[in-house]
């Protein structure tokens, strides 16, 4: 029996799922147990996710922002990741945007339009 490749695409993005959440998660504890040295070991391994196959957002922006508090690197670095380097499709694919939490939608909302405000004086 074969794998034909809408499984093995299926397969592949609920495993890289599982990963990010437990890279996310790992990161949320080694930032209350303050072991820096984990936390980047963890944000490495996320940005090498987030680089080299599609990252799935699925719960991880979630349990990033429900774990964290305001100004957090850790959401910053989510937040970035959504309005510079994702698919720019990413948000407007969604029919409901109940994935993501109010705050993080605010969040790239805000820096989307900080941007668009500095191109729009650099050009003047």
């Amino acid at each position: 029996m074969s794998v034909t490749d809408e499984e093995w695409k299926l397969h592949h993005k609920e495993r890289v799922t599982k990963e990010c959440q437990s890279l996310v998660k790992l990161w949320v504890l080694s930032d209350r147990l303050l072991i820096p040295r984990l936390q980047n070991s963890t944000i490495n391994l996320l940005i090498h996710l987030m680089n080299g196959w599609k990252f799935s957002y699925d719960g991880a922006v979630k349990y990033a922002y429900e774990s964290t508090s305001e100004g957090s690197p850790f959401r910053r670095m989510f937040v970035d990741w959504c309005a510079f380097k994702s698919n720019k499709s990413l948000l407007s694919k969604r029919a409901t945007y109940s994935d993501f939490p109010r705050e993080f939608l605010i969040d790239v909302t805000m820096e989307l339009a900080v941007q668009c405000s500095k191109e729009t004086r650099s050009k003047n």
